[in-house]
């Protein structure tokens, strides 16, 4: 259905008044699914709702508590801003990224060592979901079975003891580093005259702080796409709600008073309905019969030749077989009547509808067929 109501669209040349708000939406789409695909992969921070307003609490107070201390200095601003040294900082977030390191250093250490020594945690833990679902199962001789598999996994132990080696000499070096920055941090300190531990106060309550507006930051540009793009589509559909009544009552004007021909006043003419971009209905009302609706279908591209550009159209028999022979007649009229536009029919049984009609179409005719009169050469219907 989308395709039909964009190609009506298109037919009646009202294509580019939704082209530039769809553009619009697009990258406002593409935008929101590369920061959503980003927080996927936490290439950036995701936060929800309740996250948001836990970190505005701490942004208020990170604020409040930062000034406090600034105050507290006496106005003594040089000293203050020694607590926000560039050097300080670069030394204490570097000491922050390795404590995270060695900390991920020291579990990878405990996780080789107990994948060396046999039974893991996780095997324990899955043997005992075993159990748990299998009152029955004889634990001993799964362990033994594991145990026996991990004794012929021989090369795979003497790679996770290299990995071991390496993972420890690693965690040393970090831990040397460490200790060196701290060193260093210590040094500036009593250089400066400001006390270690309110220094890492101050530092760890402002990266705190800048976390949490960073976080919140990310939050509100989603929210501000999410926003835009909620805009936009309400622009578009009052767009195509503009365009669907534009086209909805030309249609129907023409589709009345074709009806009004064919069949008199009585009766309900065809009507189009463009629900959405994508929902449409093409309905006789009270009237369901397949002759009033291939009737109605008629209507419609008269309709279409009138009010567009389109050059022509085409119609089998088989749609006026199915409409009554009155009707029929008074349709191909109206046909006959149309300027500058081509209508080709193929048409049969022309005697029945009576003989002004015959010579209507005798007027009209290209090409006559019969059981003699063959299209092509060859018969298709012959077994020869």
């Amino acid at each position: 259905m989308s395709i039909a109501v964009g190609r009506l669209i298109d037919l009646f040349e009202r294509s580019d008044e939704i082209s530039a708000e769809k553009k619009t939406l697009e990258k406002q789409r593409d935008r929101r699914k590369l920061v959503s695909d980003s927080m996927k992969a936490e290439l950036i921070p995701s936060v929800n709702k309740t996250q948001y307003k836990e970190n505005g609490g701490t942004i208020a107070d990170g604020v409040v508590q930062i000034e406090r201390l600034k105050q507290g200095f006496g106005g003594a601003l040089s000293v203050y801003e020694t607590l926000f040294d560039e050097n300080l900082k670069k030394i204490q977030l570097r000491k922050n990224e390795l404590g995270i390191l060695r900390t991920d250093l020291q579990n990878k250490i405990r996780r080789l060592q107990r994948e060396i020594s046999g039974i893991t945690p996780r095997l324990s833990a899955n043997i005992a979901l075993v159990k748990e679902f299998f009152p029955g199962v004889n634990v001993e001789r799964i362990e033994r079975v594991e145990a026996f598999h991990h004794q012929i996994g021989g090369i795979v132990k003497r790679e996770l003891k290299e990995e071991l080696i390496s993972a420890v000499d690693h965690e040393k070096t970090v831990g040397k580093e460490l200790s060196a920055l701290d060193d260093e941090v210590q040094i500036a300190l009593r250089s400066k005259g400001v006390p270690d531990d309110l220094f890492q106060k101050v530092l760890d309550l402002k990266e705190k702080t800048d976390r949490a507006a960073l976080e919140n930051g990310y939050y509100d540009h989603k929210a501000q796409l999410d926003a835009e793009i909620k805009s936009s589509n309400q622009r578009l559909n009052s767009i195509f709600e503009n365009i669907f009544l534009s086209i909805e009552g030309g249609i129907n004007s023409k589709l009345a008073a074709f009806n009004k021909v064919v069949y008199g006043p009585r009766r309900n003419s065809s009507e189009l309905r463009l629900k959405s971009p994508s929902s449409y209905s093409f309905i006789s009302p009270d009237d369901t019969g397949t002759g009033k609706t291939y009737a109605g279908l008629v209507g419609f591209d008269v309709a279409m030749l009138s009010l567009t550009k389109l050059p022509f159209f085409i119609h089998d028999s088989i749609i006026y077989k199915n409409i009554e022979v009155p009707a029929t007649i008074r349709i191909l009229r109206i046909l006959a009547s149309v300027k500058r536009r081509q209508i080709f029919l193929s048409f049969d049984e022309a005697k029945k509808y009576g003989s002004l009609t015959e010579r209507l179409l005798a007027k009209f005719m290209v090409i006559r067929l019969s059981h003699n009169n063959l299209l092509y050469t060859k018969d298709w219907r012959s077994k020869d």
